[in-house]
């Protein structure tokens, strides 16, 4: 055991000093200790026996009852969290069923708060979206044609974690959040050549002149995220989930403004001959 005694000083400033006692972990050490009995001396390994078990260190309680806690880590290149307790949940099932109560903290935890606070958010930023495109756009149409590439953007994001070969986790939510306010730029720009299209030669010559921004913009965006995206390093590890979400979403939501955003409008719109 470490216990400070005293505090001095030297030519390097204050130096505190500690005992501690060498043998206190010795089982040797306790076998060897000498109890006083009957004016003998009698080493304690005389008067009892010694059996070695593993356990914890320290109990803790919470409302009377007894508080285990087990932790463990994980490599996130090759599982994630909620995988190995999907894999340990018929073992905790039978945990259970003897009367032990179990719950989960860390990386289960955090999923859970934090999908909710995101269910949230993406609806609240959803109707504030909603709102912007219609005072641009005074159309539930054109609102709507906007507002649906968001969903089907999430699909490419899904994708570039696959492509990448990283799990899905917080990060990568985080990520499809403000995917869902850059993805809907270039359908704005889209859609704001086309309205008020009356045939379909107007409407090609429109779209066209519109790819070439589009395409360069986004391009651009990608190539910026691009080493995070492929070659995180260090702390910039914990970004790249958030990276991976944005570019490859971005990438899959241009192809969608370039092709399904107009030929949506044209649908609903009847352009025609």
């Amino acid at each position: 055991m470490e216990k400070e005694q005293t505090t001095t000083f030297n030519s390097d400033g204050v130096v505190k000093i500690k005992t501690q006692s060498l043998y206190k972990d010795d089982l040797d050490e306790l076998k060897h200790f000498l109890i006083n009995i009957d004016n003998k001396k009698i080493e304690l390994q005389e008067l009892v026996d010694f059996t070695i078990e593993k356990n914890f260190a320290k109990l803790e309680k919470e409302n009377g009852q007894i508080l285990k806690k087990v932790y463990a880590n994980i490599d996130n290149q090759n599982t994630s969290a909620n995988e190995v307790l999907n894999k340990l949940a018929p073992i905790i099932k039978k945990i259970e069923q003897n009367g032990i109560s179990i719950s989960f903290g860390g990386e289960r935890e955090k999923s859970s708060m934090l999908s909710s606070d995101l269910f949230k958010a993406f609806m609240i930023s959803l109707f504030l979206i909603f709102i912007v495109l219609l005072i641009n756009f005074p159309s539930f149409k054109s609102a709507f044609i906007i507002i649906s590439v968001i969903p089907f953007t999430i699909f490419g994001a899904i994708l570039g974690h696959l492509i990448v070969g990283i799990n899905l986790n917080s990060q990568s939510f985080i990520g499809m959040l403000g995917l869902a306010g850059v993805v809907i730029n270039d359908g704005i720009v889209m859609l704001e050549f086309l309205k008020e299209t009356e045939n379909k030669e107007e409407f090609y010559k429109r779209a066209k002149l519109r790819l070439r921004p589009i395409f360069i913009t986004s391009i651009t965006t990608i190539l910026g995220l691009f080493s995070l995206m492929f070659f995180a390093t260090g702390e910039n590890v914990m970004m790249q989930a958030i990276a991976v979400s944005l570019g490859f979403g971005l990438a899959w939501g241009t192809i969608l403004n370039l092709i399904y955003v107009p030929a949506l409008y044209a649908t609903l719109h009847k352009i025609k001959d």
